[in-house]
């Protein structure tokens, strides 16, 4: 029993291999002893009734000993029963076989109920069968309905009792066909319990050995109950996370080395050229310096999106919130992109109203969303365009609003834009970057409740809206 189909078949038959002989020797005994044991009580009733009939029509067997064994010999013979003539005082007339000293004497109640006219039926149910009779004592009266004598017959059920084993025999017969066919069903059911487990194991082990192969073709055509339904789908959504997971590995990785290798790339030649001589040559040292700086400057966006993934990756997430005015935090986070606007030929437009209410937020966390936003809106706008960050109050929120002239986005990109890891086509807004910080600023803003939009059309701009909760 230590195989789960053999211990479903169990789990399903042991309940009906204790009910149905329970259920099959219950109703025997109700059949036998009150159906037909009743019926036949019943017309041996009728029988005695009839005996002491034929008594009473011959008052000379009362008083002659001979004449009452002759009665009760032919009566015997006739109804194959045995009978029993005895006194009104109890004593007994005549036996039709003789064996009157096995019989019990009548008690003083039933000597006393058969003067008084009434007739009394007695069975006794054995289920050993042997010892089952039925007794009958019915009051002789005469023609002057004194009681004269009483006749007690017997049927030892002997002339029925191959009946009653036929019957017993049918019921056996028939709790087994049960009891084979409980085996058969409950095998059955333990069979489709069985495939239906193997099919969420198959699953499982597919997520467990990294199968390639989706897990939704472990399914046969078998149908599922909603419990085993529930179970495989959350397996195969699982299996679905952790292939999408894996890919997003990978795809993290590949990108990691693309944008990675770049400034390495730059970083490395213009080391090579310094060792080469160039480290003599005042102006050219400088220029080559100055770009080893920019693209040290170009790592640090991709290491701070990475920084803010892993600290996201966990659960749960914790921030450090702290109450700040919303005004005076935006102008001294802005001031540093303004000159990199300028820098780049940018026309900026800032329009921050004295009245921005404070909020509680994670200073450092927005910080890195609003960088983010103005970071990706100078870069992707061509000089002379504009770039600009507007805020307000609406209702029980706050909206910080970064636009640009710049190229615009698709509708197919403003679909996946929040995605991790998503990389635009070239020569489109997104084609190059890790595909981090925007997935990483959306998180950062529903951390605090809130939320991030976009409108955009290709080729007039974009603006990115972040909306955070407010109290009062």
């Amino acid at each position: 029993m230590k195989s789960l189909r053999a211990q479903l078949i169990l789990s399903h038959v042991l309940p009906q291999l204790i009910i149905l002989p329970l259920l099959g020797l219950s109703l025997m005994v109700i059949f036998e002893s009150q159906f037909l044991l009743a019926e036949m009580a019943n017309s041996f009733r009728s029988a005695a009734m009839l005996a002491a009939q034929n008594a009473a029509a011959r008052p000379a067997i009362w008083q002659d000993a001979s004449q009452a064994e002759d009665f009760t010999r032919n009566f015997s013979d006739s109804n194959q029963r045995e009978i029993l003539l005895i006194n009104p005082d109890g004593s007994i007339q005549a036996a039709a076989l003789g064996d009157a000293g096995e019989l019990s004497p009548l008690s003083p109640e039933d000597l006393r109920a058969l003067l008084s006219g009434e007739t009394l039926v007695k069975s006794r149910y054995n289920l050993s069968l042997e010892a089952m009779q039925i007794e009958v004592l019915a009051p002789v009266v005469d023609a002057s309905q004194v009681v004269v004598g009483i006749v007690r017959m017997t049927d030892r059920l002997g002339n029925v009792y191959e009946n009653f084993r036929v019957i017993r025999r049918l019921e056996i017969a028939a709790m087994l066909l049960s009891l084979l066919a409980a085996v058969g069903l409950g095998m059955w059911l333990a069979g489709r319990i069985e495939l239906r487990l193997q099919a969420v194991m198959l699953a499982v082990e597919q997520v467990a050995n990294a199968d390639d192969a989706p897990a939704g073709q472990s399914v046969g055509a078998e149908p599922m109950p909603p419990e085993f339904g529930r179970v495989f789908a959350a397996v195969s959504a699982l299996a679905e996370r952790l292939r999408v997971s894996e890919e997003a590995r990978k795809q993290l990785l590949a990108n990691l080395v693309h944008e990675v290798a770049r400034p390495l790339g730059a970083l490395q030649a213009a080391v090579h050229a310094l060792q080469r001589g160039a480290v003599d040559d005042f102006t050219l040292r400088r220029s080559l310096l100055q770009g080893m700086d920019d693209q040290i400057e170009r790592l640090k966006p991709l290491l701070d999106n990475l920084a803010g993934l892993y600290a996201l990756s966990g659960k749960p997430a914790v921030l450090q919130l702290e109450e700040v005015n919303l005004g005076d935090w935006l102008r001294e986070i802005l001031v540093t992109w303004q000159a990199a606007a300028q820098a780049n030929d940018l026309g900026w437009q800032c329009g921050l109203p004295e009245d921005l209410p404070v909020v509680t937020i994670d200073p450092n966390r927005m910080a890195q969303v609003i960088g983010n936003l103005v970071g990706n809106a100078i870069q992707y706008t061509p000089e002379g365009g504009q770039v600009g960050v507007k805020a307000g109050r609406e209702a029980n929120q706050v909206w910080i609003c970064v636009e640009d002239s710049g190229i615009g986005i698709t509708e197919e990109e403003r679909q996946k834009i929040f995605e991790l890891l998503y990389r635009g086509p070239r020569a489109r807004r997104f084609p190059q970057g890790m595909g981090l910080g925007l997935s990483i600023a959306l998180d950062i803003v529903r951390l605090h409740g809130g939320d991030l939009k976009v409108t955009s059309e290709e080729g007039s701009g974009s603006r990115f809206t972040v909306y955070l909760p407010v109290e009062g």
